[in-house]
């Protein structure tokens, strides 16, 4: 009979299977297997009770705690703790278990031991890093030279700083939220947070509350300082204070800090306090008055010259006008924005300032369908096309997007009409009215004459030749914008560049590939687009050809040869406007003949001196004309200018003898007038030997004869001389009377106030005022820079930021930069 078995096969159709006929075979017998000889438990393998005999030396060898702990180190690498093993009994004197204690190497008394079971190895080491942690933070450890020890990650396993202290923490983050823009809240960042935790586990972060709070404790404590610093200073300072408006539509006031120390000129923000009036002349007045200060610089608004006036109402100590220092990189502008006004259709006045003061869009959608649109803003114009010439068409209003009327209406624009500019509205009034003056004096004069036939243009050709030019700039600004905003276009364009370059290299040189955008607040952005335009010329003709919407930027064959003409003619501009944005250099006495260069300069374009020029361009040399002619003038009410280039040694009176100035001795008494002011009782000053060998000795009359005989010759006091033993070295008198120094001579010293620091010792009284007088602003751009960095901390994410905290911010970003 079949007896059912289970069979492992898959592969069968049944489970069963029948009995083998022959019988099974019998396990063979086999003898048992040997068993190996257990070996010997290590130490570190026993437990407590069978290694209490052994020394210490051998239960710590191998043990995993010991090991985990051993590589403990501190930030320099050396090893933390000294490790000895104890024994610890029961209550009834049997052996229980064995401990290991951990004892701080270098401060044991402050440190506390750290006690960890023989047994237990799974237990970790998070508790002994952060006793290290604090240990170190409490004393941290100090290299040879006296410095605390840096940390670096890659010389340890533990990249915690021994330089960590609670204090210095919050002064560190204080100081960045100052001086990088960022709000107090940032340290409530859920991953500035891990990262504090990854580099030194444990650390307490301050909340946002306390860190403005420390940013304006830090402010009061430096102001103290500052102020102490000031007290005994043996020099001026000069100011400077302009309004600002804020994107959140809130006025501010700047005050900038400038002196000279230390052979360096400084530049600090003193104040950035909130306007609580409206922004008027009185009220800032009565705001700075107090100060110390030689001289402020302000820009050219009319509601400056208020200003000083009041200060000199409250500081009858301030000269008032004839101390007012004017921003020169301003009027530079000015007077090319006047040039350029002739190549521009404006809106109206009321619409820009509006635009400036951010009232244009809330006018626009309070006064309903009623309202001027962006478009309608855009067809006016300064000039009256004539009836008879067709003007431009142009797409109508429903087949524009808003961002292309806006971007339109601001190609066409002389003066920024942006809201988004953040511009000061009494500024730009004040821009306007200076340029519409000039443009209107330039056209009431005399028409030029024609190119070929020198005669007079008539009013008609004249007027032909207006409409022709107005459009070349808004062309131009027009079409580099749709490159840029347009990534077809973009890519397009600059398919052309390169092909264009890879088929003749010589006619594109250089890596240029895209055209320059305009910034209406800047006149070199003007200069800039006309010029990458005129590059790219055959780049610009086929864009413009390959898209009918790109037709209305093309430009006609006459405007092709006006805007070559332009690039040339406005390099006028270009050096006075680069040079006097360095900083910290001495910039305040070569204002008078930079602007005697730049008025020359006008006056060979407008006698079209060099070669025949667009009767256009002439009337644009006129208007810039106006404004040079008019700021010149002012600059000569204000003794600052002329003083300080008589104070430069390679100059001093000659300089105003040989451009045929006939006020010699009103200049020479002004000067006299100034020194006194710096020593106002002179006393006799006798040079000893030692004197001359340690400071250079100043070069007698026969030295440079021969290279200043012209100014000798027709000098006014030439006659003048002194006795014997009535020589005054430190004297203005003795000054003037003295020969020009060579320029190679004042390179040699370092430059020209350097050149005066080698004269202290001789002349102090007369190396304090040359130092104060060349050390004036000749502009206002860091008051500008100011404002470029208020408007990074005051902004749409920190609109809740107290007056208080964005002072105390601005005044710590920039005493700390």
């Amino acid at each position: 009979m079949a007896q059912l078995i289970d069979s492992p096969a898959r592969n069968t159709r049944s489970h069963t299977r029948t009995e083998p006929p022959f019988p099974a075979l019998q396990p063979a017998h086999t003898s048992p297997r040997a068993q190996r000889p257990r070996a010997a438990k290590e130490p570190a393998d026993l437990s407590d009770r069978d290694a209490w005999a052994y020394p210490d030396k051998i239960l710590l060898a191998n043990n995993k705690t010991f090991v985990a702990v051993q590589r403990l180190t501190r930030s320099d690498g050396n090893r933390k703790f000294t490790t000895i093993s104890t024994s610890r009994w029961s209550d009834d004197g049997s052996p229980d278990h064995l401990i290991f204690v951990f004892t701080c190497r270098e401060h044991p008394e402050t440190h506390q031991p750290h006690r960890r079971k023989r047994m237990a190895t799974g237990t970790g080491t998070g508790n002994l890093k952060r006793s290290i942690d604090s240990c170190e933070g409490k004393h941290p450890r100090e290299t040879q030279n006296g410095a605390n020890h840096a940390n670096h990650a890659s010389s340890s396993t533990n990249p915690t700083s021994s330089l960590y202290t609670p204090a210095g923490h919050r002064a560190l983050i204080a100081i960045r939220c100052a001086r990088r823009h960022r709000p107090a809240n940032m340290v409530a960042d859920p991953e500035y947070l891990l990262e504090v935790e990854m580099l030194r586990p444990g650390t307490i972060v301050p909340s946002p509350s306390t860190v403005a709070r420390d940013i304006k404790d830090i402010y009061l404590a430096a102001s103290a300082k500052v102020k102490d610093h000031f007290k005994d200073f043996d020099g001026v300072v000069h100011i400077q204070v302009d309004g600002w408006q804020s994107p959140l539509v809130t006025l501010f006031m700047g005050v900038i800090l400038i002196w000279y120390e230390g052979g360096k000129i400084w530049r600090v923000i003193l104040e950035f306090c909130r306007l609580t009036s409206a922004h008027t002349g009185n009220y800032m007045g009565d705001l700075v008055h107090d100060l110390l200060f030689f001289a402020p610089c302000m820009d050219n608004a009319s509601v400056c010259d208020k200003t000083v006036k009041r200060m000199a109402e409250l500081n009858k100590s301030f000269a008032g006008m004839t101390m007012r220092l004017r921003c020169w990189a301003h009027i530079i502008n000015l007077i090319a924005k006047a040039f350029i006004a002739i190549f521009f259709e404006t809106p109206p006045k009321s619409a820009i300032i509006k635009a400036a003061t951010g009232k244009r869009k809330r006018d626009e959608t309070s006064a309903g369908p009623t309202a001027p649109t962006q478009h309608s803003l855009r067809t006016r114009s300064m000039t009256t096309p004539s009836s008879s010439t067709p003007a431009a068409p142009e797409p109508a209003p429903e087949d524009i997007t808003e961002p292309e009327i806006i971007a339109s209406n601001e190609d066409q624009a002389l003066f920024p009409v942006s809201e988004e500019e953040f511009v000061d509205p009494g500024r730009v009034a004040h821009d306007i009215d200076v340029v519409t003056e000039a443009v209107s004096a330039s056209t009431a004069q005399q028409p030029p004459c024609s190119r070929s036939r020198r005669t007079p243009l008539s009013p008609a050709a004249l007027e032909a030749q207006k409409r022709m030019a107005i459009s070349i700039f808004p062309k131009v600004a027009g079409l580099a914008r749709r490159v840029h905003d347009s990534s077809t276009l973009g890519e397009r364009f600059l398919l052309y560049v390169r092909q264009d370059r890879q088929e003749d290299p010589e006619s594109l040189p250089g890596q240029k590939t895209m055209l320059n955008r305009r910034v209406p607040t800047r006149w070199n952005s003007d200069l800039a687009a006309l010029s990458s335009h005129v590059f790219f010329e055959r780049q610009v003709h086929r864009l413009t050809a390959s898209d009918t919407t790109l037709q209305q930027f093309a430009l006609s064959d006459e405007q092709w040869i006006l805007a070559k003409e332009l690039t040339r003619v406005l390099q006028i501009f270009r050096e006075p406007t680069e040079y006097l944005s360095q900083s910290e250099t001495p910039l305040i006495h070569e204002v008078l003949p930079l602007m005697e260069s730049l008025i020359q300069r006008l006056k060979d374009v407008e006698a079209q001196q060099h070669a025949p020029l667009h009767e256009v361009t002439v009337l644009a040399a006129r208007a810039a004309l106006v404004v040079a002619e008019k700021y010149f003038s002012l600059a000569r009410e204000c003794d600052i200018y002329e003083i300080s280039l008589v104070l430069c040694p390679d100059k001093r009176l000659g300089y105003f003898r040989t451009q045929g100035s006939m006020d010699i001795p009103r200049l020479r008494n002004k000067c006299i007038s100034g020194f006194k002011r710096f020593n106002p009782t002179p006393a006799t000053t006798t040079s000893t030997a030692s004197e001359s060998h340690q400071a250079p000795s100043m070069p007698s009359l026969s030295n440079y004869a021969s290279a200043s005989v012209w100014a000798l010759s027709h000098s006014y006091t030439s006659g003048y001389t002194l006795d014997e033993g009535e020589e005054q070295p430190d004297s203005i008198e003795a000054y003037l009377d003295e020969p020009a120094t060579p320029k190679a001579a004042i390179a040699a010293a370092g430059g020209l106030l350097c050149w005066w620091e080698s004269q202290r010792k001789r002349r102090p009284n007369l190396t304090r005022m040359a130092l104060a007088y060349l050390t004036a602003p000749a502009t206002s751009v860091d008051a500008e820079r100011a404002f470029s960095e208020g408007r990074l901390s005051v902004n749409h994410l920190q609109h809740n930021l107290a007056p208080d905290t964005f002072r105390a911010k601005m005044a710590i970003g920039s005493s700390t930069t």
